[in-house]
C-alpha cells in the first residue's frame, strides 16, 4: 500500500544487530526486503513512512517442522485465509494505492476484484524486472 500524505512511524527495532548500517537504519535485513526497500527508497518521491508492505498471506509458510526458517510459496487456501487481513488493512486507508508484488498476490487480488497495480516479485532472479516495474510507476 502507498499512503498519500499520512504521517508514519517506524515499527521495526533499530537496536537489533543487523548485517549492515543501512539495514539497521531502515529496518530490513531479508534479501527480498532489501531489494524492495532499496528500490522504493532510491526515488526522491517516497519516504519509508509512505509504505506498508504486507504479505498477501501475512504468516510464515514454512517447509517443515524441522526447517521453520525456510519459507515456501503459500498455497491457494493460505492465500484465501490471508485475504481478510489484507481487506482490513485496506479499510484503514481506502485511498491507498495497492501494489501487488508477485503473481500470487496479484492473482489473489484479481480473483476478488480488488483494484491494484502489479510488479514482479524480485525473488529468483527477477530483481531487475521488479526494479523496472517500480520505476515505471514513479
Amino acid at each position: 500500500m502507498i499512503f498519500a500524505g499520512e504521517p508514519g512511524v517506524r515499527t521495526s527495532l533499530p537496536n537489533i544487530a543487523k548485517p549492515n548500517q543501512t539495514q539497521a537504519l531502515y529496518g530490513f535485513a531479508e534479501p527480498t526486503a532489501s531489494i524492495i526497500w532499496g528500490e522504493v527508497l532510491s526515488s526522491s518521491r517516497w519516504k519509508p513512512t509512505d509504505f506498508i508492505f504486507w504479505n498477501i498471506y501475512p504468516f510464515h509458510p514454512y517447509h517443515s517442522s524441522e526447517n521453520r526458517m525456510a519459507n515456501r510459496t503459500p498455497t491457494l487456501a493460505e492465500l484465501e485465509d490471508g485475504l481478510p487481513f489484507a481487506r482490513q488493512l485496506m479499510q484503514l486507508n481506502p485511498d491507498a494505492q495497492i501494489v501487488a508484488i508477485g503473481r500470487k498476490s496479484a492473482d489473489t487480488l484479481s480473483s476478488h476484484l480488488i483494484k491494484h497495480h502489479h510488479v514482479p516479485h524480485p525473488a529468483n532472479g527477477r530483481a531487475v524486472q521488479f526494479q523496472k516495474a517500480v520505476r515505471s510507476m514513479i
